[in-house]
């Protein structure tokens, strides 16, 4: 199973610097090459870039599709992606750290989900589900979906996403780009709606399905308190550049920085110090 990556830039220079986004790169690459064939799938722009950040993968594939986008919705060039496969992959973010190989005997599965009102209920996760879900459909998708038979309250993260049937994925993901053809996803700017096109609604299709699909996790395992605590599997830990973090990493499966930006004293500590010398990945 080859481990794949997507990428088109869409920020800025100056944004890609202050948020460490190459130091997460290079260690989501590594990481997962120790177990997987790894492909990154990208723009002539984008193969540049990562040959100029010392970043190596066992395939570079340039994609006409993801060289024409001109929007910024940073799911659409992750779908071009997936409509080319055709051998099983797993896909995976710039901020995952992979601890093992990754495997389902289900035709899809998940790192974790992202909203899990199923068990999850509080005021903090349906503010959540408000935010980042059901304002987008209140704002745009009412006109291209019904919603009356939809559970909301189940949403995968994608930062880990392991497809079994290609096939599968691509038929679903060619169902929405269909569906929203008229809010012509190529050359939107209306970046925020990227969770809701790519993980909602591909949900909405597996349950209208029953698609067999499981989770790693039942939630993140590795998630930010502030920049000196992180949780790892609900412990809180506290850490520092002289212990590190690795060994409360290599107890995880892998691990999704998601939301780092919020924590650069953390990036320029922790992250870092597994890229060096001294520490190497």
């Amino acid at each position: 199973m080859d481990a794949i990556f997507t990428w088109k830039n869409l920020s800025t220079a100056k944004e890609l610097q202050n948020t460490f986004f190459w130091h997460y790169a290079r260690i989501s690459v590594q990481t997962a090459s120790k177990y997987h064939r790894t492909i990154l799938y990208t723009d002539t722009n984008g193969a540049k870039q990562f040959k100029n950040n010392g970043i190596g993968f066992d395939e570079v594939i340039v994609l006409e599709e993801i060289e024409n986008i001109t929007g910024s919705l940073i799911c659409i060039p992750k779908i071009y992606t997936m409509l080319q496969r055709t051998e099983p992959y797993v896909h995976l973010d710039f901020d995952i750290f992979t601890n093992r190989e990754y495997h389902t005997y289900e035709p899809i599965a998940f790192g974790y989900p992202e909203v899990n009102l199923k068990k999850y209920f509080g005021l903090r996760e349906l503010r959540y589900l408000n935010d980042n879900y059901l304002n987008a459909y209140e704002k745009e998708f009412y006109m291209y979906f019904d919603s009356k038979n939809w559970d909301w309250r189940l949403i995968p993260n994608f930062g880990v996403f392991i497809v079994n049937n290609p096939s599968l994925v691509k038929d679903i993901f060619s169902r929405i780009l269909k569906k929203i053809e008229k809010f012509e996803p190529n050359s939107s700017t209306k970046h925020e709606y990227a969770s809701f096109i790519e993980q909602f609604l591909f949900m909405r299709y597996v349950e209208e399905f029953d698609i067999d699909y499981e989770f790693i996790y039942d939630k993140s395992p590795f998630t930010f308190k502030d920049s000196n605590f992180v949780y790892v599997k609900d412990k809180m830990i506290n850490v520092s550049y002289k212990s590190g973090i690795s060994t409360h990493l290599n107890t995880l499966k892998f691990a999704h920085f998601h939301g780092y930006r919020k924590f650069p004293t953390f990036s320029n500590t922790i992250i870092k110090k597994l890229i060096t010398k001294e520490n190497p990945i």
